[in-house]
């Protein structure tokens, strides 16, 4: 018996070892395949930008190589790229001829992380030498420097790291980070957690993580609907109240709850222990935590090293946030970035933004990458209750299906790299949604106030993504057959399930009139009403070839899996698990209803299902997974715990690599450049931006970091928020369509030409700016050319750092006034 628990706790110990092991891979700078040398002689240098990604800088290895015997010394030097004081300085000596890598060594730098350096190398010998350099766009955070001189390419480099001083740094970033999860349980379940504390009968019967997913979910729906009901009262209090009043009476009306238990119960960590040797459940629940854990710090590793949110829809969210925490609640006005005057967009996701912004002193860039990856980890949780719920009461499949969308499948952990977050803060609440739907629609007895807590929840969740309440689909034929079952008793009759259906949605309707009054009439209420219909054979066809997309989105094994496990499901009698595959079925044909106009139904794209198919991937296959590991447990009840653990660990390594910097559009250099704008140039200058146009030619985005221009500087750009565009009241009326204007002009006229200088006098341009990324996220031929305007006189170079270029606009060339 003794051998069997020295056994156990090893277990335990080796999947807590092993799982801190993968984030110490990610410790070298690697460049993408060579491009040609850069050589330099005797008595010039080569320098480079970066990033040093961790603690403990300690050596530098670059590839050098000579035509000829070279001998002689290279000089390092290493600079602070902010205040551009001098680190360090090393001689080294080299003797090179054919292509060979060197490892330069220097004082650890214990402050290193995340820390700007310039790196300068200067050559003293008898022959020239070259370095190896890569393509431009292999490296985001840097650029190649020739005697000083920005080019562009990249030094192919590496950075390597003190062990010791790494992984401190690495423990002082995990502390970070749990105080930052720390603030987001305060705000995003105690409030939660109280209301279903008082209000939801059942609360007492759930288990810790049920209770856990349902507290989150509820505090995400809750906050929206006090932004809009404070709103309607042109209440407008800002941090005290959102943050402070809610937080503080939570907290006391819990302590009030729970005093006694406070009071009178104990708890020891050696009578634990010997519990879980036999305890099948306290395995799970280890275990769990242990995958929790493993689930959160995948999605915070993935940010790590971004200043700014990714990708488009990432800067609006961005906006939002910021324009929530300047008003101290909603707005009318998106002034002082852009020139719009309306709000009818979704809010639920800016708003948590808001809220952590306030409770962390994070700015808001950061606070909207925060929440992301919180909302990111959530949707795994979030169907921990609606798994236990389909699967008959299994655990094992509601820790399942959390592993499966945290860890296993590409989406929601994707979605870092596309900044969709409003439909991902949706899908936190839908499984819960679906969850409480069952629980408060059959209940063993009637409760009004559960009835009210599922309204809030799904008010909440429509604010946070407007197509959520359609997305609700999924979970009808579940609600068929639970009222089926239901009506079995001859006890329960169907008025009392028709008054508890009409009184939720009742409910829903009344806490979004104020929502009603932002949308009516805007951009977006015309086109949700629009009708579209379409003939039965094209619908018919759009479904089935939706339905088979489905394989790019979702490995066929694990697509296999679901259907086997439907089958399964509906053999044993547990039907629910079919009806999940019924309801993904069902959501992906309403757009059949274009046939008869049915509303909505020009309002869901296949995209949208797509990206939250993982919900009923994830919950049906579950249900197969909980039958093997119930299976195992008679074996002994750690054998499936540690199975499970070691299965998250394997897809963490994977996961935790989500990351595609090709989408990330702010990057170091142009915040340098930034701070170059803010300290150099006038608060009314208007840059002009790289950007493109879509849907047809109606709306237009940027494609570098040129785009965020006015909310992190507060200058003027020519480039609004998409969502603004979109569906926002500009003033000027006509401010949307000259966003579109500007790049359809400079499509076929560039700034050298004579209809681009008359452009650039015409709108009041005074600068143009070039991004690190030169304009070429999601554009194969950026709109601003800058190597060709070398000689133009009109045009100097205002600033040159890494690929970064800011040209100013000569207006004296402009005929009369501007």
């Amino acid at each position: 018996m003794k051998h069997r628990k020295i056994t156990n706790l090893v277990v335990i110990f080796l999947c807590l070892f092993v799982s801190s092991l993968f984030f110490l891979q990610d410790i070298v700078i690697a460049q993408s395949d060579p491009i040609p040398l850069v050589s330099i002689n005797s008595g010039e240098s080569v320098g480079q930008t970066f990033t040093s990604l961790h603690r403990g800088l300690n050596e530098i290895g670059i590839t050098l190589s000579s035509q000829n015997n070279a001998d002689g010394t290279l000089k390092l030097d290493l600079y602070d790229n902010v205040s551009e004081s001098l680190l360090l300085s090393k001689e080294y000596s080299v003797a090179v001829s054919t292509p060979r890598f060197f490892m330069l060594d220097f004082d650890t730098q214990t402050d290193s992380y995340l820390k700007d350096y310039y790196l300068e190398l200067s050559w003293a010998g008898s022959s020239p030498i070259s370095f190896q350099t890569d393509a431009p766009e292999s490296y985001s955070m840097g650029g190649l420097y020739l005697n000083s001189s920005p080019i562009m390419a990249q030094l192919s480099f590496s950075l390597t790291y003190d062990r010791l001083q790494l992984l401190l740094g690495l423990m002082l970033i995990a502390f970070k980070w749990f105080w930052q999860f720390f603030l987001t349980a305060l705000i995003l379940v105690l409030p939660g957690w109280t209301i279903m504390t008082y209000c939801w009968s059942d609360w007492k019967t759930y288990d810790f993580f049920l209770k856990l997913a349902l507290a989150f979910g509820l505090s995400y729906a809750l906050y929206p609907i006090l932004f809009l009901f404070t709103d309607l009262i042109n209440f407008h209090p800002g941090e005290p109240f959102y943050v402070w009043t809610v937080m503080g009476l939570s907290a006391l009306f819990l302590l009030i709850y729970y005093r006694l238990d406070l009071k009178y119960k104990k708890f020891s960590v050696k009578n634990f222990i010997r519990s879980i040797q036999t305890n099948s459940e306290n395995w799970q629940n280890v275990l769990f935590v242990f995958i929790l854990c493993i689930i959160f710090l995948v999605k915070f590793w993935a940010i790590r090293t971004l200043d700014t949110p990714m990708w488009g829809d990432s800067y609006q969210h961005t906006v939002i946030t910021q324009l929530l925490l300047d008003n101290n609640g909603l707005f009318e006005s998106w002034q002082p970035y852009v020139p719009y005057e309306t709000l009818t967009v979704h809010f639920g996701f800016h708003v948590i933004s808001a809220m952590f912004a306030w409770i962390s002193n994070l700015n808001a860039s950061e606070s909207v990458l925060w929440m992301a990856q919180i909302s990111n980890a959530l949707a795994a949780l979030s169907l921990y209750p609606i798994a236990f719920k389909v699967s008959g009461n299994k655990k094992w499949a509601g820790m399942v299906a959390v592993i499966i969308a945290g860890l296993v499948l590409r989406y929601p952990n994707y979605y870092v790299n596309w900044g969709r977050y409003a439909q991902l803060s949706g899908q936190v609440l839908l499984p819960v949604v679906g969850f409480l739907l069952i629980e408060a629609l059959f209940p063993k007895k009637s409760d009004l106030k559960s009835l009210a807590i599922v309204s809030l929840s799904l008010a909440g969740m429509a604010l946070c993504y407007y197509r959520m309440p359609i997305f609700l689909i999924i979970w009808i034929p579940i609600l068929l057959g639970e009222m089926l079952v239901w009506l079995k008793n001859k006890e329960n009759k169907f008025l009392p399930f028709f008054i508890r259906a009409a009184l939720i949605l009742l409910g829903m309707l009344v806490l979004l009139v104020p929502l009603f009054s932002r949308i009516s009439g805007s951009t977006l209420g015309e086109s949700v009403g629009s009708a579209q219909s379409q003939a039965l054979d094209q619908v018919l066809s759009n479904f089935v070839r939706n339905l088979k997309s489905t394989k790019y989105y979702y490995p066929e094994p694990l697509l296999i899996l679901a259907v086997i496990s439907a089958v399964i499901g509906l053999l044993m009698k547990q039907w629910r698990v079919l009806a999940v595959v019924l309801g993904m079925i069902l959501l992906y044909a309403y757009n059949i209803g274009a046939i008869i106009n049915l509303p909505f139904s020009n309002f869901i794209d296949i995209f949208s299902i797509q990206l939250m198919a993982y919900i009923g991937v994830s919950v049906t296959i579950a249900y197969l997974f909980a039958l093997v590991f119930e299976s195992l447990e008679p074996i002994h009840p750690g054998i499936p715990a540690v199975l499970l653990g070691l299965i998250s660990l394997f897809f963490a390594f994977t996961a935790k690599n989500v990351t595609d910097k090709t989408h990330e559009m702010v990057t170091r250099p142009d915040l340098r450049a930034f701070q170059w704008i803010i300290e150099n140039t006038d608060a009314n200058t208007l840059f002009l931006v790289n950007g493109m146009t879509i849907y047809n030619n109606t709306s237009a985005v940027g494609s570098d970091a040129g785009w965020w221009i006015s909310l992190l500087t507060n200058r003027e750009n020519t480039m609004p928020p998409q969502y603004a565009v979109l569906n926002e009241k500009p003033n000027p009326p006509d401010y949307s369509d000259w966003t579109v204007d500007v790049i359809n002009l400079f499509e076929t006229h560039p700034p050298t030409s004579d209809e681009g200088i008359a452009a650039l006098c015409s709108w009041g341009i005074d600068y143009i700016y070039i991004g690190q990324k030169q304009g070429s996220i999601n554009d194969s031929t950026p709109l601003l050319n800058w190597q060709e305007w070398e000689d133009v006189s009109y045009l100097s170079l205002a600033y040159s750092e890494d690929h970064v270029r800011i040209y100013q606009f000569d207006s004296s060339c402009c005929v009369g006034s501007r």
